[in-house]
């Protein structure tokens, strides 16, 4: 059984002895507890999404101007992912120009321009 589990149990047992005062604070205590679990699951996912974000960071190379996962030939828009952590991918010629359809920065031979 899990703490909110043993706290309503003791709640019962409580509750059947007649003493509001005792039982009014059991029920702050599930309600604390009840804020301290959800403060954990949000922290949980807030480590996941921190974790998959340092996990891509480490695969990535910058060069000319642009992000390339290591072993994947294809760039990505610095800006998005500088700015926002996005990870979006150039669109273009694939050798002269590259365009990111997001943010719509320009990268042409090395020179970036931010429209």
């Amino acid at each position: 059984m899990g703490i909110i589990g043993d706290i309503k149990s003791i709640g019962e047992i409580v509750q059947k002895a007649d003493n509001i005062e005792l039982y009014r604070k059991i029920l702050d205590l599930q309600y604390e507890a009840m804020n301290v679990i959800e403060q954990l699951n949000e922290l949980k996912e807030e480590n996941r999404i921190l974790k998959e974000k340092l996990k891509t960071v480490e695969n990535l190379t910058f060069k000319g101007n642009m992000y390339f996962k290591n072993g994947v030939n294809e760039p990505f828009c610095s800006k998005c992912w500088d700015a926002d952590s996005k990870l979006v991918r150039l669109h273009g010629d694939g050798a002269g120009w590259f365009q990111c359809p997001l943010c719509k920065t320009i990268v042409h031979n090395e020179v970036q321009i931010f429209l």
